[in-house]
């Protein structure tokens, strides 16, 4: 009974992804993402086609660098570019905005354009949909011009008529899963708390 009121008290908090978690006090666990096998995937399809240089943008979410340490040890040349939001409560519009304004400022640089990276990473899928449409009003053309891997919620995401590649999860399967955990921590037992797998979406857009 005491396991059964445990667990009616707080949530599960799915969304540790790459070392990125917030403060809930009240949460009886992180269930954390496995991201390792999706990122070397992702290196795989970034060496078969001989891209080097990497720029991935992003906002301060407390991430830790995992993955850029892994393709610093893959030999990748990685620049970063961060956004930072005032104040807290941003609305998934707003970070929708804030891609958009990051990258159409960052290629608004003349010296930029004339630099191009060989593929641009987005951390967030909705920094990523404002980005994407920055980067074709640029006139920046996926792939000819430039490769794009965004973090996405689903796949299979047609960005131009292109199908794009990615890394992200699939959320009706993380539901599944968690439900599980949460029915057996009800029936009294102790599961361990689940590791939800990343996916790499193979796509046109390397």
């Amino acid at each position: 009974m005491a396991q059964r009121e445990k667990v009616a008290s707080g949530p599960i908090v799915s969304g540790e992804f790459g070392g990125y978690t917030r403060s809930y006090p009240k949460a009886i666990g992180i269930v954390r993402n496995d991201a390792r096998p999706c990122y070397d995937e992702l290196i795989c399809a970034l060496k078969a086609r001989r891209m080097k240089t990497i720029l991935e943008f992003d906002f301060d979410r407390l991430m830790d660098r995992s993955f850029k340490n892994q393709l610093f040890a893959a030999g990748f040349n990685v620049r970063r570019v961060m956004h930072k939001f005032e104040g807290d409560g941003v609305s998934l519009g707003a970070v929708r905005k804030a891609g958009y304004k990051t990258v159409a400022d960052f290629f608004a640089d003349e010296r930029n354009r004339r630099n191009l990276p060989d593929a641009i990473l987005f951390d967030d899928d909705y920094f990523a949909a404002g980005g994407i449409v920055a980067l074709l009003e640029a006139g920046l053309r996926i792939p000819e011009y430039v490769g794009v891997v965004p973090f996405m919620n689903r796949g299979n995401e047609l960005v131009a008529g292109r199908k794009i590649t990615g890394i992200g999860c699939d959320p009706s399967s993380d539901v599944d899963i968690v439900a599980a955990y949460v029915l057996k921590a009800l029936a009294g037992k102790r599961p361990q708390l689940p590791r939800l797998p990343l996916c790499f979406f193979p796509g046109e857009s390397l």
